[in-house]
């Protein structure tokens, strides 16, 4: 079971922690094994002041949160690990977490990497990494999956626009609109009379309107606070990131 906690600043700056959303009534750090908090406009000090406060207290445990926007860890206690959505989702093979709820078990799945595998007569380069067997590249391969989800880390405008670029590859050569799972997403999605478009970039600053059309649907997570699950349409789902480590603990516990 995964415990929620909630933080604010006092007038003196300091975290403080709560049971409720409202920050009204004082966090019981009694008989809490695993806790789950969302950090805010990509300020980890309440992570590392939960680890401190912790640490005082002699509890162990293991603090979910779902995206760590500092480069180490080096001020978080050894008995309080700090766990992400790249800690469960960010394996070769996918496996830490069941995503059936979220990615069908006949799709098969493209994850967009940093390697270099160059294909038709595009200079865009993906990994053909492939959850599920019998997958090779699509033109030197007789048995072509129907249905496709490409695996994106981070859903940065950038790399939105290379998913939209291999997707229009998948439709124009083979008829296949994939879906799309974004781990994190860091532009504003809605959905568009023609498909998916951003409106905003992470600052929510309005911006030209872009449509990805030949995505099907997109499905990400609330981890950056862009997105939150009410926001959910047709053609995008936003999944709470609660829920993806509660499936984490249930798969490996």
């Amino acid at each position: 079971m995964i415990t929620q906690i909630y933080h604010k600043r006092n007038d003196l700056f300091e975290v403080k922690f709560f049971e409720d959303a409202e920050c009204t009534v004082p966090f019981d750090f009694t008989g809490k094994k695993n806790l789950y908090i969302e950090l805010l406009n990509g300020d980890c000090t309440p992570v590392l002041a939960l680890s401190n406060r912790l640490w005082n207290l002699g509890i162990k445990t293991n603090i979910f949160t779902p995206i760590w926007y500092l480069g180490f860890y080096d001020w978080i206690s050894p008995q309080t690990p700090v766990i992400t959505l790249n800690d469960v989702l960010c394996n070769d093979e996918l496996q830490n977490v069941n995503l059936s709820k979220y990615i069908p078990e006949d799709n098969a799945v493209l994850v967009l990497s940093e390697e270099h595998i160059p294909y038709s007569d595009t200079q865009f380069s993906i990994n053909f990494q492939m959850h599920y067997p019998n997958f090779e590249i699509f033109k030197n391969s007789n048995d072509k999956p129907k249905k496709l989800t490409i695996f994106l880390h981070q859903g940065t405008q950038s790399e939105l626009q290379k998913a939209e670029e291999v997707a229009k590859y998948l439709w124009e050569s083979f008829r296949i609109k994939p879906d799309l799972f974004m781990l994190h997403c860091f532009i504003g999605l809605l959905e568009g009379n023609r498909g998916l478009c951003y409106s905003y970039d992470v600052n929510k600053k309005i911006s030209a309107l872009a449509e990805y059309k030949h995505i099907k649907k997109a499905i990400t997570t609330n981890s950056t606070g862009i997105l939150k699950a009410k926001d959910s349409t047709k053609r995008l789902q936003v999944i709470d990131s609660k829920e993806i480590f509660e499936e984490y603990l249930k798969e490996n516990n």
